[in-house]
């Protein structure tokens, strides 16, 4: 049970020692929310449920934690951090 711990742990990092950022946060994103999709396919066929809803369950955890993530985001950016920030200098 620790090694798929770990292993499930490691599916959204591992992108992220491989490819640049960018790339590593579609990679990454794509793969949890496949997995997750598979998470839920698999779910409901152990349970002799409907797919649709363990699919559904699962998206919705995705949905939940994108929301949280974007609101948590948004309020650090708002906060100010004390440090110095970079920002362009202005055109003439």
């Amino acid at each position: 049970m620790l090694v798929a711990d770990f292993f499930a742990a490691a599916i959204p990092i591992a992108p992220f020692a491989i490819w640049p950022v960018h790339d590593a946060r579609i990679i990454s994103a794509t793969v949890t929310l496949l997995l997750l999709i598979g998470l839920g396919i698999g779910r409901a066929w152990i349970g002799d449920r409907r797919v649709a809803i363990g699919v559904a369950a699962a998206l919705a955890g995705v949905a939940i934690g994108v929301a949280i993530a974007r609101s948590v985001g948004e309020e650090l950016d708002r906060r100010p951090s004390g440090l110095p920030t970079k920002r362009p200098a202005p055109r003439p």
